[in-house]
Parts: structure tokens; sequence; C-alpha cells
């Protein structure tokens, strides 16, 4: 009997220190996933629940349960106890469970189990969204934990775990396999957020003065990029050989030369001409809000590349690597990317969490750059990914205005729109590294 196409046996690589690296993260979700599950008993009772406990261990309590910290959201958490219950329970049993969809040989020996499970994480994940939903628009921004901003990026966190959980529904309607594996990846990285993000809070809160409050503002706005980077990890060595192979779709250059002039034209207003005081935002952004003029090396680095990419991103999605003089003016501007943080102005704390983001983003930048010129094997998902991280600047102004709309400062909006700006490059390359397709409804039988 001929094997069903989407059961083929996996072809990952199984040497001893990669299966010890995926049981380290499927245990650090299960763990975690239990504690968040514990929430919701402690929150009623009032105590600090595991992970605070297991902080204080390395951090002190006045970081992990004094001011600043979580810990003192509890009478807002409480106002909205069925909300917050049913998303901290069923988000760690999303979690929790949701590892083991992303295990091969579950999948090919047991497939009803897969759809059984698969389908429960499905409903834990859409009534625990619903339930972050329905705490956030009960809860004014001024009240969300850290700063309003960090409020609205819930808010787009919530939405994407729902769309990429509907749009892995519609790929399995279409039995197609590859897309439903790929949006089921995107899904498991929103969640993956969670754990990612207590864990910076210990990591920095151990070797850093500053409260729990200001580390979240600095830790958050790359934690999307960085688990959209670990599902990509997963789908490189593990996902895809467990599914037919099929050609990447290529990319269409009139959508490429429009996000790079898009990008363009907002560089050069935030760090040519708004500096200059040339500024569209004058009204509504203070003075001190500008980018410093140390963002030219970032930025005029940045707008080098952008001419380049309807070339280049093209030649990569072909499995080709980019030309050396690219690959060069990325590295610049992510040397750029280090100088821009550590001359940020002080603007409250997400001027603060801006200052910590940049130096970041430059060092994720060189480490993807190196990664994809060291390895041929390696070289299309990486670089990829910090060619489309050079188009981020096109989505500022539409996630700019929301802050504008909601009534929030500019400096809010610009770290909203790094956040999310971050986490969309990433995601759309995974899409289109890994031939995920939109499941659009004419497809559907």
């Amino acid at each position: 009997m001929a094997a069903r196409p989407d059961l083929i046996p996996s072809a990952s690589p199984d040497s001893l220190w990669r299966k010890l690296a995926w049981l380290l993260a499927a245990l650090t979700c299960i763990a975690f996933g239990l504690m968040a599950m514990q929430f919701p008993f402690a929150l009623r009772s009032g105590d600090a629940g595991i992970w605070a406990a297991l902080q204080s261990l390395l951090t002190g309590a006045d970081y992990s349960v004094g001011p600043g910290s979580a810990h003192e959201m509890y009478p807002v958490y409480q106002r909205a106890l069925t909300a917050m219950s049913s998303h901290t329970a069923l988000g760690g049993l999303a979690l929790a469970l949701g590892v083991s969809q992303f295990i091969p040989a579950l999948r090919r020996r047991h497939p009803a189990l897969h759809r059984a499970s698969g389908l429960l994480v499905m409903l834990a994940v859409t009534v625990s969204m619903i339930g972050a939903l329905a705490y956030l628009a009960a809860t004014p921004l001024d009240e969300i934990y850290a700063s309003p901003s960090f409020g609205l990026a819930l808010w787009a966190l919530s939405i994407a775990a729902l769309t990429y959980l509907g749009l892995a529904l519609l790929a399995l309607r279409l039995r197609d396999f590859r897309s439903h594996l790929g949006f089921m990846a995107l899904m498991m990285s929103t969640l993956l957020t969670a754990p990612l993000l207590r864990m910076e809070w210990a990591a920095f809160g151990a070797v850093m003065s500053w409260d729990m409050r200001t580390v979240n503002q600095g830790v958050t706005p790359f934690l999307g990029l960085a688990t959209v980077l670990l599902m990509m990890l997963w789908m490189h060595f593990v996902g895809t050989h467990d599914l037919p192979a099929r050609p990447r779709s290529a990319i269409r250059v009139r959508w490429v030369v429009v996000a790079s002039a898009a990008a363009g034209v907002v560089l050069m207003h935030e760090v040519v001409l708004a500096p200059l005081g040339v500024d569209l935002l004058v009204g509504w952004r203070e003075p001190a809000e500008r980018f410093p003029r140390h963002g030219l090396l970032w930025g005029l680095s940045a707008l080098m590349v952008l001419a380049r990419l309807p070339v280049e991103l093209p030649r990569v999605q072909a499995g080709g690597k980019p030309r050396a003089m690219t690959t060069v003016l990325a590295g610049v501007n992510a040397v750029g990317a280090m100088v821009l943080g550590a001359y940020w102005p002080d603007t409250g704390i997400d001027g603060i969490g801006l200052s910590l983001f940049w130096p970041s983003f430059g060092l994720i930048s060189l480490c993807l750059i190196v990664a994809g010129q060291v390895s041929a094997r390696l070289d299309a998902p990486w670089s990829l990914c910090w060619l489309l991280l050079m188009v981020m600047p096109a989505s500022w102004p539409a996630l700019i205005m929301v802050a504008w709309l909601t009534e929030q400062s500019y400096t809010i909006g610009l770290w909203l729109a790094c956040t999310i700006g971050l986490s969309a490059a990433a995601a759309i390359a995974l899409i289109l590294a890994y031939s995920v397709r939109l499941p659009f409804p004419s497809r559907i039988r």
C-alpha cells in the first residue's frame, strides 16, 4: 500500500545534541504551561505564584513581587478574574500540550492522537485569546502593566495568534499540510513569547538595576522576532523534512519595490529630515522624541540596502546568497543600530526600552548575517530574514498612527511599531522560506 504523502518518514538530523535541545525546549514549555495553569489559583488567593517564587531566588523578592513587578497588577487582574483565569489556564494548557503537535513521530505513528490533541490545542488557544482580548477590552490602556504600549502589543499578539490559527485551519481544510504546519508554527511562536518573557525578566533582573517594569519594556520588542526564529529553526531541522518538498514561490518584484520605497521614505523623514527640523509630526512629537543624529549610520546604510532589495530578495528566495556589498552594508547597518541605541534619548520607560531595542536589533541582525554566510544549507532562511528586517520601517506609519488614535505619545508609537514590525518581518520570512501558502477562499473546496 502506498504511503500517504503527508506521512513520509522524517529525514531530520538525529544527532544527540540536537535531540537534547528539542527535549529541553519541550520540557521548558511543559513546565511553564503547568505554572500558567496554576496562576489562576494564585491570583484568587493573592499568592505570588510558582514562577514569581522561583524568580525571587534569582533576583530577590523586591524585584519579583515588589514595586514595578507584575505582582502589583493583581488588583487589576482580579477585576477581570474570569477573563484572566481562562487566558492563563487555557494558554498554559495549549503551550504544554501544543509541544506534542511538533513531534513528527507522533503524527506519523498515531495520527488519530495527533488530530485529537490538535483539536484540543486549537480550542484552548481560541478561548485563551478570547480571554486575553476580554481582559484588554475591560482594562484602560493606562492600567495595563508597564506601559500602554505593552497593552497595544498584547492586543496585536492575541489577534495574531487567532489569525495564524484560522489560517492553519483553512490550510488543513485544503489538505495543504505544509501550510498548515507553517501557520501552526507561527501560532506556537505567539505562545512562546510568554515563557521567553519570563525567562528574560529573570535573566535581566539578576544582572541589572532596573525594575521589572523597565526590563519588560526593554526585552518585549524583540520577543516576537526571537520566537519566530526559534520556530524557524524547528522548521528547518525537523518540520519541513517530514513533508514532501515543494519549490518556493517566487517573490513578486513589484511588491518588493513598493515596500522598499515606502521604507525608504519613512527612513528619509525620520533619520535625515526630522533631526534637521523638517518634521511632519511636529505638534504631536516632542523634539526630544526625534531620532538622534547618531542614527545616520543606521539610516543611510538601511537606505542603501533597500535600494538593492528588488534584486537581492528574489535571488535569495531562489536559493542564492546576497551579494558581498549588500552583506557588508547590512553589517554596517547592524553596527549603526548599536550606536543608535547608545545615544537614544531618555523619554521615559518606553524610551529606555528603545535604547535596549536598537543594540539587540543590531546583534540579532549580525547573527543572522553570519548564519547566512557560514553555511550554504542555512543561507536562504536566515539571509531572507535579515533582508526583510530592512523593510520594517514601511510598517511604521500605520502602527505609529495607532498610538496617535489612542492618544499616546510618539515614543509609545515607535516602540509598538518596532515590536510589531520585527515580528511581522520574521513571520513573512518563515512563510516565504518554507513554501507556506495563504489559503485563499477561492481554493476551498
